[in-house]
């Protein structure tokens, strides 16, 4: 196994219990359209104290990133429409997801 991954982007959040999984998705073109989408690549499986770290952590690089970066170059483009949503979607009991 590989020590490294790449992804483009975050897909879907899913908090179960006391654990977090994180979906990572790449872009992968469309097999009819042609047009790009996102596809899963790999998902990480962490405790919720350990994902509350991390999520300082980035955090603190997206701060340290935005002194960085000229302003004129902060601005993020909107979402594509085959982007995955960060909306709460209905879940059972114990189980929150975010896709």
């Amino acid at each position: 196994m590989s020590d490294q991954a790449f992804a483009d982007g975050l897909g879907a959040i899913s908090v179960t219990g006391a654990t977090v999984r994180l979906d990572f998705v790449v872009i992968a073109p469309a097999e009819t359209s042609g047009q790009a989408k996102f596809a899963f690549q790999q998902r990480l499986i962490m405790p919720v104290d350990g994902f509350l770290r991390a999520a300082a952590k980035i955090q603190e690089a997206a701060q340290a990133l935005a002194h960085l970066v000229p302003p004129a170059a902060q601005t993020v483009p909107a979402p594509a429409a085959t982007e995955p949503e960060a909306t709460l979607a209905a879940a059972p009991k114990d189980k929150a997801r975010f896709p």
